[in-house]
């Protein structure tokens, strides 16, 4: 049975999954043979084709959306991650040391996989 403190996180990380991927889905598609890849949009005309004159503003936006769906892909993942985790029993254990992750951490981020100590090498954690 899940404490309260893991269905608290988990009512929260479902509640943030849905914002994160609704504005993913905004300007990017999910890639079909790899659910955690997101493929940024481009936007074109109805005929298909991007306007004549229109090349630079799309390609320009086109790099806008790739920074940003890096990082919401990155923040999606991890909450998808922390979601499996309260499913088997391992939520708030820092994937490093093993320790419990401390509440304030997983108050201020619920898909934190690292404990104080170890956060700043958290991005080197799959």
């Amino acid at each position: 049975m899940k404490s309260e403190q893991e269905e608290k996180f988990k009512k929260i990380l479902i509640e943030e999954e849905k914002i994160v991927s609704n504005q993913l889905k905004s300007i990017a598609v999910q890639n079909s043979s790899d659910l955690n890849d997101w493929i940024p949009k481009i936007d074109l005309d109805s005929d298909g084709l991007a306007g004549e004159g229109e090349d630079a503003v799309q390609t320009t936006i086109y790099q806008e959306r790739v920074g940003l769906v890096a990082g919401l892909e990155t923040r999606y993942n991890n909450i998808k991650k922390a979601l499996d985790s309260i499913n088997n029993g391992t939520y708030g254990v820092c994937l490093l040391c093993g320790k419990k992750i401390e509440l304030d951490r997983l108050n201020a981020n619920p898909a934190a996989k690292t404990c104080k100590e170890h956060v700043d090498k958290e991005v080197d954690v799959i």
